[in-house]
């Protein structure tokens, strides 16, 4: 080997000894040795994988046990037992059940029919087939159409109309369970997160409030954003309008005019069961007429529901 051949080698060690100490250098927290480990792990098959154990069934599935019997067993064999083998299924079957109610007529000449259950009352449908219609929709991001044509092919007599009125007739009693879960998480909640976000509805810009923690998650829809909004979206079925001290403190960090405030403190009302109560009251005391800044009402109206939340809990 040359003389100049190995001057060269030895110029690229050192450039390459160079640029090493410059990577440490920038790299001095070691952070780049443990990605390097944790892929290295990754890759050689050494992380421990997860054991299958046995599948748990849900308590609400219906079960059914049924005796396979041994064919040609041997003379003189004893049967120490069974070994279970679980198939599950889902049966998805038309069924057309007919109520045949006992007709009587009274000696006064009138008629008596016996009544239906109670889950079949006011609807053509059974529950199970209600639920499956409303799943669909909601959980199954499926359209009334598909939902209708799904049905159809099982030999159920559906049509668009059926599946709206399904999905209307039914919505106090989701409106009900959403107030009872919004109440119940706030009266066990430690904390709370809340946001608005923009959505459309009924082909109009309005504002989704998710008012929630790791527990319950409540949505409601509105045309607005703001305070306001909140706190009546916080409020929740049982909304009250109540001038209080913490009403008053409220007001007075919104810097509402004094004399304002001590009209209100002077009112011999200090409870409203609606706005439009606390706006009449308001309106004939002259606390609206007053051309002050900030404008008394909206101020007003969210110190009463935050003095009436804080009072109820």
């Amino acid at each position: 080997m040359s003389s100049r051949n190995l001057y060269a080698i030895v110029c690229f060690i050192k450039k390459h000894d160079r640029m090493n100490s410059i990577w440490l250098s920038v790299n001095g927290t070691g952070m780049h040795d443990k990605v390097k480990a944790k892929l290295s792990n990754s890759t050689d098959g050494s992380r421990r994988k997860r054991r299958r154990g046995r599948k748990k069934y849900s308590d609400n599935i219906q079960r059914k046990t049924i005796e396979v019997k041994a064919i040609n067993v041997a003379e003189g064999s004893t049967r120490i037992g069974f070994k279970s083998y679980r198939v599950q299924e889902l049966v998805l079957s038309p069924l057309l059940t007919e109520y045949r109610r006992e007709v009587w007529r009274t000696p006064c000449g009138s008629r008596f029919t016996a009544a239906l259950p109670e889950h079949v009352k006011g609807s053509h449908f059974g529950a199970d087939l209600r639920r499956l219609a409303v799943s669909l929709y909601y959980q199954g991001q499926s359209t009334v159409v598909r939902i209708v044509d799904l049905l159809n092919d099982w030999d159920v007599t559906f049509s668009k109309r059926t599946v709206m009125r399904i999905l209307n007739d039914g919505m106090n009693i989701l409106v009900d369970e959403a107030q009872q879960v919004l109440a119940a998480g706030i009266a066990g909640a430690q904390w709370l997160h809340v946001n608005d976000i923009g959505s459309r509805h009924l082909h109009r810009n309005c504002y989704c409030s998710v008012i929630g923690n790791d527990q319950f998650t409540y949505l409601a829809t509105r045309d607005r954003k703001s305070r306001l909004n909140f706190l009546q979206v916080l409020s929740g079925e049982n909304t009250q309008y109540k001038i209080n001290s913490a009403a008053i403190d409220y007001m007075r960090k919104r810097k509402l005019p004094k004399i304002t405030i001590k009209l209100l403190q002077n009112h011999p009302t200090p409870r409203f069961d609606c706005d439009q109560s606390l706006h009449s009251v308001l309106d004939e005391s002259g606390i609206v007429q007053r051309k002050v800044k900030p404008l008394p009402l909206p101020i007003i109206t969210e110190g009463a529901l935050w003095g009436a939340l804080l009072e109820d809990g």
